[in-house]
C-alpha cells in the first residue's frame, strides 16, 4: 500500500505520510483482532452444513456486496484478497457479525422439541410415554394420597373423641367437687395424689451444687390429699423409702382421713385418683373400698380417674405451690421440710409423718 498519497485531514499535526506507518499498522492489527473477535465460533458451523467460516474470498465478496448495498464494512476488507483477484469459493456463504445471525435465522437447526404441548422434551422421549408414566405415578399418587387422607380422619376423629372423653370426665369431677361443697350432708369429695419425689429429697438446698450426688441423698415422699366436704380441707402426709409407693400408701391415707374426719361422714364418697395401676387400679384397694360398703361406711362410693395425659387437677397446684416455697428456702431435715410445706399453702393444712410399724 503506497502511504505517500494520503492526505491529512488536519495539516496542523506536523507529520510526514511516512511516520504514520507505524501508527497505521497497529490500527490495521487492532482491527484484525476485532473481526476475529466477531466471528462466530468454529463448533456452530458442523450444525449448519451451508455455513462456512469467513474465507479471503469470502471477505472480498463481502466487501463487493457492501459496496452494492452502500455499506461500510471497513478500510481492511480487501487487504488478504489472492493475487489473481479470483473468488475461489464463490459457493461459500460468508458469515460474519450481522449477516451470521440473518443467515442463522434462516437456516434454523431441527428442532429437539415438539412443536406443541407445554412441555418440551428430549429427542429420546414422545409425549405418550411420558403420558403413560405420568398416569402410573399418579395413581400411585393418589392411592396413598386416599390412604394418608382416611389414616389423618381417622386419627382426627380418634383425636375429637379423646378431648371429648377428656372434657366429659373433667366436668364430671368438677360436678362432683361442688356438689360435695355445697351439699356436705349428702356426700363428700376425696382428691388423693403423689408429688415428685426429686424435690423433696433430704438435705434439700435452694440452689444445689452439680457435685452433689443424687444417691447420698435421702428420698421422701409426698402424699397430697384435697378433701371437700362444705369447705376445702388439706393434708400432707410424709413418709421415706422405706415406706413404698403403692396401693397399702393409697390405703393408709385414706384411711388416716376417715379417722380423723369432723363431723359424720356422708353416705356416699366421691373418690379421685391418679390413673396409675401400681397405686390404685388394683384389687387391693378395691377390696378395701369394697369393705367400707360393707360395713356401711358409706352407702356409695364413685371412684374416678382422669385420662392419661390429662390428670393434673387442684392437687397439682398444691404441689407446685410446695415447689415455689422449696425453691427459696433450704431443708436439711424432715422438721425443717414440713415447717416449710405448712407454710407453702393456704388453707393451712395438716402434715402428717407416716412410719413403719
Amino acid at each position: 500500500m503506497d502511504f505517500s498519497s494520503i492526505k491529512l485531514a488536519d495539516n496542523d499535526l506536523g507529520l510526514s505520510p511516512m511516520r504514520l506507518l507505524p501508527t497505521l499498522s497497529a490500527s490495521l492489527k487492532k482491527q484484525k483482532r476485532f473481526l476475529a473477535s466477531m466471528s462466530p465460533p468454529r463448533e456452530l458451523f458442523s450444525q449448519f452444513p451451508t455455513l462456512v467460516p469467513l474465507s479471503n474470498a469470502g471477505m472480498a465478496k463481502q466487501k463487493q456486496d457492501a459496496q452494492d448495498e452502500d455499506e461500510d464494512v471497513g478500510p481492511f476488507a480487501t487487504e488478504n484478497l489472492s493475487d489473481s483477484g479470483e473468488d475461489k469459493s464463490a459457493e461459500e456463504v460468508p458469515v460474519t457479525g450481522r449477516r451470521f445471525k440473518e443467515t442463522l435465522r434462516e437456516q434454523k437447526p431441527p428442532r429437539l422439541q415438539p412443536a406443541d404441548g407445554k412441555y418440551h422434551l428430549p429427542n429420546n422421549f414422545t409425549k405418550k410415554e411420558v403420558y403413560d408414566h405420568y398416569m402410573t405415578d399418579m395413581a400411585q399418587v393418589q392411592e396413598c394420597l386416599q390412604y394418608s387422607s382416611k389414616l389423618l380422619d381417622e386419627a382426627v376423629e380418634a383425636l375429637k373423641l379423646h378431648r371429648k372423653q377428656q372434657a366429659e370426665e373433667r366436668a364430671a369431677a368438677g360436678r362432683r367437687r361442688w356438689k360435695a361443697l355445697d351439699s356436705p350432708k349428702d356426700c363428700a369429695y376425696i382428691q388423693i395424689d403423689n408429688m415428685d419425689q426429686k424435690k423433696t429429697a433430704l438435705p434439700h438446698f435452694a440452689r444445689q451444687s452439680k457435685s452433689v450426688d443424687g444417691a447420698a441423698l435421702v428420698g421422701v415422699h409426698l402424699v397430697g390429699a384435697m378433701i371437700f366436704h362444705g369447705k376445702l380441707q388439706t393434708r400432707v402426709f410424709l413418709t421415706y423409702n422405706n415406706l413404698k409407693s403403692d396401693s397399702n400408701l393409697t390405703i393408709t391415707v385414706l384411711q388416716k382421713v376417715l379417722l380423723e374426719w369432723e363431723g359424720t361422714l356422708p353416705p356416699t364418697l366421691y373418690l379421685q385418683l391418679d390413673n396409675t395401676v401400681r397405686e390404685n387400679k388394683n384389687n387391693i384397694l378395691f377390696a378395701y373400698l369394697s369393705m367400707l360398703l360393707e360395713k356401711k361406711v358409706f352407702t356409695k362410693i364413685k371412684l374416678g380417674f382422669l385420662l392419661d395425659g390429662h390428670t393434673h387437677d387442684f392437687v397439682d397446684q398444691m404441689f407446685s405451690c410446695f415447689s415455689q416455697a422449696l425453691r427459696r428456702e433450704n431443708a436439711f431435715t424432715m422438721s425443717r421440710l414440713r415447717s416449710v410445706i405448712e407454710n407453702s399453702y393456704d388453707p393451712k393444712h395438716v402434715t402428717t409423718i407416716l412410719t413403719q410399724t
